[in-house]
């Protein structure tokens, strides 16, 4: 019962907050992770403190609207962004992660391979067009 009383608080908090803004609270936090994607810190905290939301509840209501998890909606973008950079520039692995805020090299490699089956270089040899 004390979790529903949390939430309905969020809800009424989230309403508040979006009252003054008429923006879709889904928009609005896709927007913020798109323009934050270099950062190695973006996730549901740093999100929430921007937006001035609960962390769970931001995650709550992310993915009961958007269908997806906050974080894998992150990682998706930044696999996205990779694939832009992949073809369109020669920047090296260690550039690319700089650009989509991942500090690891390895951990780049293993993510892109898995959500596009492919390395990045293999990807780069497929489509680049600089």
């Amino acid at each position: 019962m004390k979790k529903n009383a949390w939430y309905e608080k969020e809800r009424l908090n989230m309403e508040e907050h979006l009252s003054t803004d008429t923006s879709d609270p889904i928009s609005v936090i896709k927007d913020y992770i798109r323009s934050h994607l270099s950062d190695p810190e973006l996730g549901r905290t740093s999100i929430a403190e921007e937006i001035h939301m609960n962390p769970d509840y931001l995650s709550h209501i992310f993915s009961t609207k958007a269908g997806a998890s906050l974080s894998s909606y992150i990682t998706d973008e930044r696999m996205a962004a990779a694939k832009r950079l992949l073809a369109t520039t020669g920047f090296s692995p260690q550039q690319i992660c700089d650009q989509i805020g991942i500090a690891n090299v390895s951990y780049f490699y293993r993510q892109f391979k898995k959500s596009s089956g492919v390395t990045p270089q293999q990807y780069r040899e497929r489509h680049f067009h600089g």
